[in-house]
């Protein structure tokens, strides 16, 4: 019996460090940003602003309202501040405030992607402008043999 455990171990063993010491390395190689297209980084960028964005924008939802319901009650006592840990809403208040912090939340990154897309759309315009402009560099005249050259005499005779 003692003689199977340990040739079932020493096999266990065997097989989980021999795959490791004897395989080739098979990860895979990073991605170029050239393999990914645009517009999949630019909706992975979305993706990750909206929900980063979501719980300041809940947190900041959920401050508002319970301060406008504590405001419009006349900040009385009977109704919870907004800073108050019994702070207790309906299920339709709860609901109401996820819809709106996710209406916000994407609205935050919509505004992120629409200001990188007129970003980026300038920027290859201004490339381009300047790539398609030929650049000349005259040589200088002197303005003694320029004919278009006149002279401007300065008042007080210098």
């Amino acid at each position: 019996m003692k003689s199977y455990r340990t040739i079932i171990s020493f096999l266990v063993l065997f097989s989980v460090f021999s795959s490791a010491a004897f395989c080739a390395d098979n990860s895979p190689e990073k991605y170029n940003q050239e393999e990914i297209p645009q517009s999949l980084q630019d909706f992975r960028r979305f993706e990750i602003v909206t929900l980063g964005a979501l719980p300041f924008v809940m947190m900041d939802a959920t401050l508002v309202y319970s301060g406008t319901t504590w405001a419009l009650n006349g900040f009385s006592g009977r109704s919870p501040t907004p800073f108050a840990s019994s702070n207790k809403f309906s299920t339709t208040e709860q609901k109401n405030l996820v819809l709106a912090s996710l209406g916000v939340s994407v609205g935050v990154g919509l505004t992120d992607l629409i200001v990188r897309l007129v970003k980026r759309k300038s920027e290859n315009k201004r490339k381009e402008i300047f790539n398609s402009r030929d650049i000349l560099i005259e040589p200088v005249t002197p303005v003694s043999e320029d004919p278009e050259a006149y002279r401007i005499d300065l008042p007080g005779g210098e």
